[in-house]
């Protein structure tokens, strides 16, 4: 017999809990706290509602059987293509808080040894229980706001809130687009933590702006100029058409390339001349990664842009003396202002929303550095202010740029509307101020997060 002494122990393994069981196990401790679920859920929760509300008010619009229903569908259609890119801003603001706040834990359990397999099951169940509650909690909201909407007149008479509901097909497919974008978010971080969980954990600097945006945006500026200029010489039928979205989206996709570097330029020449540590701080906190602050702001370029051509084009078909006019074109018209000040007006409430959203899950995500400074003497209101700062600067950049962009490619058709009727375009021009101070609103709103994180 072999000595006791020399048999060899088999160590001890501790087996992991099986998918179900961690999935309860991570569920649990993430609703035990409430800072862990309260944010995504509420953003979710507004994505939703105003989500449903665009589409109840376009499908109203498309479906109205009067003599101009083809023209209300036709505008509707190009209010829902503008109306696509701030929502798929506030969208992907949703989805990258909820990950962002997953992905801290779960690259904890991937470094821990935790297979692929029980961490994409964790993302997926987490996603599906947080999405889906904020969105019936937007659904509950959307059915509030029909009769508030519902008050909007279209085609002389009120939408009404029995106008604004878009029916079961439509509204299972908004809910099937809300919950696929939250589960598409929750892959795609989960690429990150296989790749590098360290890396996730200890939150890596992002990539700095390339100056190949600068080449595309500008080359994308001369084909619309180019474009106009055919069109000026005259084009028909379907080729106008054509050319008339080439005009207006070509220089949209060109802000877009422009928008990070131009922020880059504006806060480093603000970073180089900052009389005081708080605007200095602003604009250092911008320069940290452009393109996280474009992709908060810069969905609203595509609806000033929009506007205010749109809005001229209105302004020169409202020009002429009405005496003669059918009472139905007369309607057409002054609802055609409306939409264009309803869609700025809900794309800037998109915008307030997702940087609302995102300055939230900043301040929760660098609660060690807020503390760290309210702990060396900065007071609240410092720190409130370098947001404020920050966000608002980029907003006036971002509304600056787009108008111009609108100036440059459209100057004879802006030019005239402010000639021959400036009141609508004054309209607009308030609409804008209205929005910018929406926008401030949404920042402070988050203060009293970030006092109660600067004095814990």
């Amino acid at each position: 017999m072999l000595p006791h002494h020399s048999i060899a122990r088999r160590p001890h393994r501790h087996r992991p809990p099986g998918g179900s069981a961690m999935n309860r196990l991570f569920l649990r401790k993430t609703f035990d706290d409430r800072g862990t679920w309260a944010l995504p859920v509420g953003a979710f929760m507004a994505t939703s509602a105003i989500w449903f509300t665009v589409l109840g008010g376009a499908h109203h619009l498309m479906t109205m059987p009067d003599t101009y229903g083809l023209g209300y569908g036709f505008f509707a259609a190009l209010a829902l293509i503008l109306l696509l890119v701030p929502m798929a801003a506030l969208m992907s603001s949703a989805g990258r808080l909820m990950a962002r706040q997953r992905d801290r834990r779960l690259s904890t359990l991937r470094l821990l040894g935790a297979s692929r397999r029980k961490i994409r099951g964790i993302a997926l169940t987490e996603a599906a229980v947080f999405s889906g509650t904020g969105v019936f909690l937007g659904l509950i909201a959307y059915l509030l706001l029909c009769p508030l909407v519902g008050l909007i007149h279209f085609g002389g008479r009120a939408i009404g809130a029995g106008g604004m509901w878009m029916g079961f097909p439509l509204l299972i497919l908004g809910i099937l687009v809300l919950m696929g974008l939250a589960l598409g978010s929750a892959l795609m971080g989960l690429s990150r933590i296989h790749v590098s969980p360290l890396g996730v954990r200890a939150r890596t600097v992002p990539r700095s702006v390339r100056w190949m945006r600068l080449m595309i945006g500008v080359g994308l500026f001369l084909l619309a100029q180019i474009i106009f200029g055919a069109l000026s010489g005259g084009i028909g039928g379907a080729f106008l058409l054509v050319g008339l979205l080439l005009v207006i989206s070509v220089p949209l996709v060109g802000v877009h390339f422009l928008g990070p570097l131009v922020l880059k330029w504006v806060a480093s020449s603000q970073a180089k001349r900052a009389p005081t540590a708080v605007k200095l701080m602003a604009a250092r906190n911008v320069l940290e990664s452009p393109q996280e602050m474009w992709r908060q702001v810069g969905g609203i370029a595509f609806s000033v842009y929009l506007a205010v051509v749109a809005g001229s084009g209105v302004a020169l078909l409202n020009m002429g003396d009405t005496g003669n006019v059918p009472a139905e074109e007369v309607i057409f018209m002054r609802d055609l202002q409306t939409g264009v000040i309803v869609a700025l007006t809900i794309s800037f409430v998109m915008v307030a929303a997702s940087v609302c959203i995102n300055q939230t899950a900043q301040v929760l995500d660098r609660k060690e550095l807020y503390l760290g400074l309210s702990r060396i003497g900065m007071p609240v209101e410092d720190l409130s202010q370098i947001r404020q700062v920050s966000v608002m600067r980029s907003l006036w950049a971002v509304v600056l740029i787009s108008i111009g962009t609108a100036g440059v490619t459209m100057a004879p058709i802006i030019g005239a509307a402010i000639l021959i009727n400036p009141l609508t375009m004054l309209t607009i021009l308030v609409t804008l101020g209205l929005g910018v101070v929406v926008v401030r609103v949404a920042t402070s709103a988050t203060k009293p997060t970030l006092r109660r994180v600067a004095q814990a």
